[in-house]
Formats: structure tokens, sequence, C-alpha cells
């Protein structure tokens, strides 16, 4: 099955909880996911008066194609 890399981040509000349901609403709509990465926080960049951003990748297993994850 084909597999996509998603990175999924925040930084308002509960960070953590908000990757962890990004996480849980991706492998219902768009496929399994396998495997996940460390949470990384990150200072943001281009408009820096903003909080620092938690982010995390995902490797989902798919069936969808390119454009159709894209509109999810």
């Amino acid at each position: 099955m084909p597999k996509i890399y998603i990175l999924t981040g925040s930084n308002i509000g509960d960070s953590l909880a908000l990757l962890q349901q990004a996480k849980l609403k991706i492998n219902q709509l768009i496929g399994l996911v396998v495997e996940v990465s460390s949470i990384y926080k990150t200072a943001p960049w281009g408009n820096t008066n903003q909080q620092d951003f938690l982010n995390q990748v995902l490797l989902v297993e798919t069936r969808l194609l390119p454009e159709q994850v894209l509109q999810m």
C-alpha cells in the first residue's frame, strides 16, 4: 500500500492535544498511521511575534490519490 508523510503542527491552545486529535482524524479519514516522529518544539519564522510550534511527522498508509489527500 502507498505511504505518505504528513507534517502536523500547532502553536495555538493545547498544541499537544491538537496534534493527537490531528493524528486520530488522519487515521480515520486518510489511512492507517503506521509511524510517528518525536514531537519537536520550533520557533516561528516570518511572523516571529507568536508562540513556538509543536511539530510531528506521521507516516500514513493510504489508498487515496495525492489529490484526494490534499482535499481532506
